[in-house]
């Protein structure tokens, strides 16, 4: 059931944000493919299916994108998205239709983080209640 969920989750955040137009669209975008690639980092934890030189790439994209989003989006939002991430990627089994998976999420978090460097400088979403 999760692998659906993921598999569910992977197509539509990549073309929402090749999508969005304005900084607001493109922000959100972003958050959305980064708790995807969240997910992937999470599964890469458990089922290692990058090497130790990938890894470490794909664990520094991750620290940077989390930092970006913190300063675009209140810690909360970011705290959503990485708690979705965390529930889908320890959900995910290991290889089978999961295979690729880790890869998959290097792409994402590198996306994240083109996108990020493409907002205006300081751009900011702030949530009201």
């Amino acid at each position: 059931m999760a692998a659906l969920a993921l598999a569910g989750c992977l197509a539509a955040p990549a073309a929402a944000a090749q999508e969005a137009k304005t900084p607001q669209d493109r922000a959100i975008g972003a958050l959305t493919v980064f708790a995807v690639a969240y997910a992937a980092w999470i599964w890469e934890g458990r089922c290692h299916e990058l090497d130790e030189a990938r890894r470490a790439q794909f664990q520094r994209l991750i620290e940077a994108d989390l930092l970006g989003l913190n300063q675009v989006f209140e810690p909360r939002l970011v705290g959503a998205a990485t708690g979705s991430g965390r529930d889908t990627g320890q959900a995910a089994e290991c290889g089978g239709k999961n295979a690729g998976l880790a890869a998959f999420g290097v792409e994402q978090a590198s996306d994240v983080a083109a996108t990020l460097k493409g907002l205006p400088p300081g751009y900011r979403i702030t949530v009201t209640p």
